[in-house]
């Protein structure tokens, strides 16, 4: 049986994004400063390297689908790809004129095609063997918030602050636009199999209270009628899942505002699990592709990742990032709390030992355990 690990690094940076690749064996995590973090999530013990671009800020990133790339969305008009293998920046693409909010490799062709958004109103598809730009995608007034790709690979919608959806036909310029009735932002879409599904900001009327101003609608791509309305609490991140069958919010209610997060079933609205955890307020939520995980990333300078297979909801492993830059990594072994069902997923010994660990700070849970491990290894 396997131990789950968790990892304590000295980084004094909040995490601004995060990604998994497109195996799940590995996950991303960047910060404002130009610092990434990738974790190998299959190793059984603590194992992570740091790349650095010159960038002022990351804001999206994306890996390719065999791993060895990474590729970075800034705030400097660029998207810089950085090879993991060699540690260096292989490409630089610039046609953007403003800074790039999301990146995204195509689901069929993972290794060459890339879609970028902007501020700038526009989209471009690169090919990433050549660093060519293939098509620039124009028709937004206002800035895009948001991308998605259809699964294969041939359609990418788009959100923007200009209250439209367009459905983009990546082989020409040809789009579809979708009007969402009273959304002055398009925050997040997922285009799946039949449908699409759009996290919206609205206009305050009298169908939505106060409290209540975003909403989560489906639609069905071909008719483009509107098959679920339902509001949303205000929320500090949202995501959701590769196949659009769920979602993920930070909780903006109770005692600690934001500092959990729960995942729902989209159609139903129905809530499958809430995951605690975090001290302070979520910020970044993001599925794996299988949709088996789903990782989180908070102002207490940690990054959680949290299994959906079994026991939904279950924390399977913790990134405490501490302000100290000069302590030593320190894995701990957290058998106490978690037991392995496999090598990349864990299980609590018992229902009442993990409705205990749901009541306690994970963070300061960990550094407990750190304590009295080193007590133990000085007697």
């Amino acid at each position: 049986m396997n131990k789950v690990k968790s990892i304590f690094i000295p980084t004094p940076h909040l995490v601004s994004c995060l990604a998994f690749s497109f195996d799940g064996r590995q996950l991303a995590a960047a910060s404002h400063r130009g610092a990434i973090r990738v974790f190998d999530l299959n190793a059984k013990q603590e194992s992570s390297n740091t790349y650095w671009i010159d960038a002022t800020s990351i804001l999206g990133l994306a890996f390719t689908r065999d791993g060895t790339k990474i590729v970075c969305a800034t705030d400097a008009s660029n998207v810089i790809v950085k090879s993991l293998v060699a540690d260096q920046t292989v490409q630089q693409l610039r046609g953007h004129t403003d800074s790039i909010v999301q990146v995204l490799m195509s689901p069929t062709d993972g290794n060459c095609t890339l879609a970028s958004a902007s501020l700038d109103t526009m989209i471009r598809i690169w090919n990433l063997d050549s660093g060519d730009c293939l098509r620039v995608l124009q028709g937004h007034a206002k800035l895009i918030r948001c991308i998605s790709f259809s699964r294969d690979g041939s359609q990418l919608a788009s959100g923007s602050d200009d209250g439209t959806v367009r459905l983009w036909n990546v082989g020409s310029d040809a789009c579809q636009v979708l009007r969402v009735p009273n959304a002055i932002q398009i925050n997040t879409i997922k285009l799946a199999k039949t449908s699409l599904l759009t996290l919206t900001v609205d206009r305050q009327t009298n169908d939505y209270r106060d409290d209540h101003p975003y909403s989560i609608r489906i639609w069905d791509i071909a008719s483009k009628e509107c098959l679920c309305n339902t509001p949303a609490a205000r929320n500090t991140a949202f995501a959701f899942s590769n196949d659009g069958k769920s979602y993920s919010v930070s909780n903006a209610s109770g005692d600690s505002i934001g500092c959990s997060a729960s995942v729902f079933a989209t159609r139903t609205n129905q809530c499958i699990s809430t995951m605690h955890g975090h001290s302070r307020i979520v910020r970044s939520i993001v599925f794996s592709l299988c949709g088996n995980s789903v990782a989180t990333t908070s102002d207490d300078k940690t990054i959680a990742i949290w299994s959906l297979i079994d026991f939904v909801g279950l924390c399977q492993i913790v990134l405490p990032m501490l302000e100290s830059g000069v302590a030593p990594y320190v894995a701990l072994d957290i058998v106490d709390f978690l037991l392995a069902a496999a090598a990349t997923h864990a299980s609590f010994a018992s229902r009442s030992e993990f409705m205990h660990f749901r009541k306690i700070s994970v963070v300061d849970a960990l550094r407990q355990r750190m304590k009295e491990k080193l007590v133990l290894s000085r007697e």
